[in-house]
């Protein structure tokens, strides 16, 4: 069975309450598109695994979305291939809430990582602040030479600052 035919089946088995019956062919349908999991164009497979109880299949594609889906200026999720996904929409079919709670995981991983910004910042800008002459530099290859520790602090505290203006925040916490 293709793929489209497999979601139409899910979407009335689902509708009328008859995923049940068809349990016996679910293995050899989902065997037919399994290799379509994490392709573009196919998010659709969260539903069906999903409705068809696939839950390694649906926390890998959902941990992939997580990962590669973009939030559009009005809050919209977006595929890299630039497709909308919009359960209430007719051309995509995904589990309730589901978007919702792609969201929500992307913005805590999101603010897991400023974080980790954030605190080396505030670290950096403490060091200076009392003229300590220590260094955050963990490199084994200057271990010995404060001063290419120094250097190696300034280059990291340089590229996480860029990285960050090249991505539109800024360095103070909102």
């Amino acid at each position: 069975m293709n793929f489209r035919s497999l979601l139409d089946l899910l979407i009335l088995t689902d509708k009328y309450g008859a995923t049940k019956l068809v349990r016996p062919w679910i293995k050899t349908w989902i065997a037919d598109v399994q290799h379509l999991l994490l392709e573009p164009a196919y998010e659709e497979w969260l539903w069906i695994a999903w409705e068809f109880g696939r839950l390694a299949s649906f926390q890998e594609l959902a941990v992939h979305l997580v990962k590669e889906v973009r939030v559009t200026a009005n809050g919209r999720c977006v595929t890299q291939k630039g497709r909308i996904l919009d359960p209430s929409g007719e051309s995509c079919q995904l589990p309730p809430d589901i978007i919702e709670s792609i969201l929500g995981v992307r913005q805590q991983v999101i603010q897991s990582l400023f974080d980790i910004f954030q605190r080396f910042i505030k670290e950096f800008a403490a060091v200076r602040s009392q003229n300590i002459y220590g260094t955050r530099c963990n490199c084994s290859s200057m271990q010995e030479n404060q001063d290419d520790k120094r250097q190696c602090d300034i280059l990291a505290f340089g590229s996480l600052t860029l990285s960050l203006h090249q991505a539109g925040l800024s360095l103070e916490k909102s």
